[in-house]
């Protein structure tokens, strides 16, 4: 476990040194950022395996990034170079699959530290996660929704994953409160992993709405791309595009 953990912290430094070289957007910066993935998704699965304590959450974490791993494969060897993208492929249905487990995974494993927790713990994890989905919905949902165009099936599409990355981090947020604000490690990790990953989704989203995201920016070291499919032909984008269905980067 030690040595898949060591390997990944290098895969990290490796990837970010890809970034800097400016290869983010080419087969080393998509081969580095699979792997980093697929291997996050083995060692949850490890631990849900070998040990037996919370098992159902690092399973359902495991599988989540499992989810997204096949999810961003699928999508650099099916669509990446495509010239017509559909309004929904698959790796939609992957990454949809990624945001709900990721939501029980953490729902698990904040089960476990919230046996007791007081009438007024649970009050205030439900107004902190309703004020995480409100600045959510204000902020990224809204921005996405103003830009939409074209099919409906596209819109619908479009519009799940900013909805998707504001209910997860307010399932992180209401988690927090449970636990008093005080996590213990694992806890505190797993929640500060998701919350980033949530938000490097919702940057992707607001730049991609303002016309201003580059595919292979240091910033994707939060991940690589976001690689959903997307309606629009590939090629230059012109200043503050419209999403078509789905937000083009």
């Amino acid at each position: 476990m030690h040595a898949a953990l060591g390997a990944g912290v290098l895969g990290l430094l490796a990837y970010a040194a890809v970034l800097v070289a400016g290869a983010g957007a080419a087969l080393p910066g998509d081969l580095l950022y699979n792997t980093l993935i697929g291997l996050a998704a083995a060692i949850c699965l490890a631990r849900g395996v070998r040990t037996r304590a919370e098992r159902p959450a690092w399973i359902a974490l495991g599988l989540a990034l499992a989810a997204w791993t096949a999810g961003d494969v699928y999508y650099t060897l099916a669509l990446a170079d495509a010239e017509t993208l559909p309004a929904i492929a698959p790796s939609d249905g992957l990454f949809w699959l990624y945001s709900a487990l990721a939501a029980v995974g953490i729902a698990l494993l904040v089960r476990a530290r919230a046996r007791g927790a007081s009438a007024a713990r649970w009050l205030d994890a439900g107004v902190c996660a309703l004020a995480a989905a409100a600045l959510g919905a204000a902020g990224v949902v809204q921005t996405v929704l103003s830009e939409l165009e074209g099919d409906i099936a596209g819109q619908v599409a479009a519009l799940t994953y900013p909805i998707a990355d504001t209910l997860l981090l307010a399932t992180v947020v209401a988690g927090l409160a449970l636990a008093g604000w005080r996590p213990d490690r694992t806890l505190g990790l797993v929640a500060v992993g998701l919350a980033v990953m949530t938000a490097a989704d919702s940057l992707y989203l607001l730049q991609a709405a303002a016309g201003t995201y580059e595919d292979g920016a240091l910033n994707d070291i939060l991940w690589q791309e976001d690689p959903r499919p997307m309606n629009r032909d590939p090629g230059p984008l012109p200043p503050a595009p419209a999403l078509d269905g789905h937000v083009d980067a």
